[in-house]
Formats: structure tokens, C-alpha cells, sequence
């Protein structure tokens, strides 16, 4: 009974009609991407980081420099 449902269903091909390609495959994108994009992230991070650093209160600064005296 198995094989006979399996034999009665129909097989549905998947194809591309349009046959575009999705933006990030151009070449114009791969431009973008790394001359504006992922250096932006970058200088955002170390912004983010540096930020964090300043922002330390002066008694954490003091442990993370003299861990001997602990």
C-alpha cells in the first residue's frame, strides 16, 4: 500500500524561472562591501571598546594593574 501511494505521487521539478542571481553575488556589492561596510563595523568596535575602557571606574583600573598586591 506503502509503494502505491509513493508511486501516485508526482514529482515537482524546482526551477529557476528567472534566473537572477540574489545582489550580494555582483560585483558591485563584493565594492561596497568592503570598502564601506565591514571597515565602518571595525571602527565601530574599537570606538565601542575604547568607550568601554574610558568608562572604567579608577578602583577596577587599580586591580587589573596591580594583581599582585591581591
Amino acid at each position: 500500500m506503502l509503494e502505491d501511494k509513493l508511486d501516485m505521487m508526482e514529482e515537482n521539478e524546482v526551477t529557476d524561472s528567472a534566473g537572477k542571481k540574489p545582489f550580494y553575488y555582483s560585483k558591485w556589492w563584493l565594492v561596497v562591501w568592503s570598502l564601506l561596510i565591514w571597515p565602518i563595523g571595525l571602527i565601530m568596535l574599537w570606538g565601542y571598546f575604547a568607550n568601554m575602557h574610558k568608562t572604567e571606574m579608577p578602583r577596577t583600573r587599580l586591580i587589573k594593574d596591580n594583581l599582585e598586591d591581591l
